[in-house]
């Protein structure tokens, strides 16, 4: 009674600060601490009793019940994943690209807000970085955390109604979230890039 009835300047709050929320700790979940000793206590004594394990349902007396220690399979063990290891350094030199094309390798890039959404909805078809990539196939792309400016969203879709005609752009963009998937195909050099696509 008197716990129920205890001032709230005793009573425990829990704050989540990546939920944002607080949760208020009621003195009914809490444990007895007398009651948990007794049942650690019990708990002990059917585990060290054999007797009373032996005589459980769940035991079944065909099965050796003490397990023996053999350094021989832990021997093997061990060397079976050093040849692991060197058997996949080897499996990812592959030399068939479009196998690579075919795989999700899990790999994500970070853009800002409009681009990310405009890049995974097909609106932007060419992302341009200053870095080479070997890498082929699906490639996630997830939004940055920095909110965009009205001012940003509206130069930018009014440049993609112009350049390329669009009428239906994203209705909202979502940032610091895993947008979906683009395909890389290829990745050109900067002059390449400009004599090929300008």
């Amino acid at each position: 009674h008197a716990r129920k009835h205890q001032s709230r300047k005793d009573q425990k709050i829990t704050l989540d600060i990546g939920l944002r929320r607080m949760i208020e700790s009621n003195p009914s979940d809490e444990f007895d601490l007398a009651q948990m000793d007794e049942v650690l206590r019990d708990i002990s004594n059917s585990i060290n009793s054999e007797q009373g394990f032996y005589e459980a349902d769940n035991y079944n007396p065909s099965i050796p019940m003490q397990p023996r220690y053999d350094e021989h399979v832990v021997y093997n063990l061990e060397r079976g994943r050093r040849g692991l290891q060197h058997q996949t350094d080897a499996n990812t030199k592959i030399q068939d690209k479009e196998y690579l094309e075919m795989v999700d390798h899990g790999l994500c890039m970070s853009l800002h807000q409009p681009w990310a959404s405009l890049l995974v909805s097909g609106i932007k078809e060419h992302e341009g970085r200053n870095w080479y990539t070997s890498h082929r196939g699906r490639l996630w792309i997830a939004s940055a955390s920095k909110p965009p400016s009205e001012q940003e969203i509206q130069d930018t879709e009014s440049l993609y109604r112009s350049v390329k005609g669009i009428q239906v752009f994203p209705l909202t963009y979502p940032i610091g979230v895993l947008l979906g998937s683009v395909n890389v195909v290829d990745c050109l050099p900067q002059e390449e890039y400009q004599h090929k696509f300008q």
